[in-house]
């Protein structure tokens, strides 16, 4: 993308949508380890400091899910993220599979 293009706006999910997402991206082997989904966390500058981790892994994710569709790019960061740390993973692509139905 060129500075001059605008970033897709970020889908408009329900809160069952929102858990969901989550689920799916919690299948994804970067996200299913607490090291890894740190990392991965760590990663996105716009949300890193405002997700709290001492929860349960599926709360982690619905609280990053959330922030990310805060933030303009924030979910496409999170999946340019995940797409470098798994290649093309069969979970992964169900997630996109399920943000392209929604």
């Amino acid at each position: 993308m060129t500075d001059d293009q605008a970033a897709p706006a970020p889908p408009r999910l329900s809160p069952n949508q929102r858990t969901q997402l989550a689920r799916l991206l919690l299948e994804c082997p970067t996200m299913k380890e607490a090291g890894s989904r740190a990392a991965i966390i760590d990663g996105l500058p716009a949300v890193a400091n405002t997700i709290a981790r001492d929860s349960a892994p599926l709360t982690v994710v619905i609280r990053l899910v959330n922030e990310c569709l805060n933030q303009e790019r924030g979910l496409a960061d999170l999946l340019e993220t995940l797409r470098a740390a798994e290649g093309g993973s069969l979970q992964l692509r169900n997630v996109e599979l399920f943000l392209k139905s929604v």
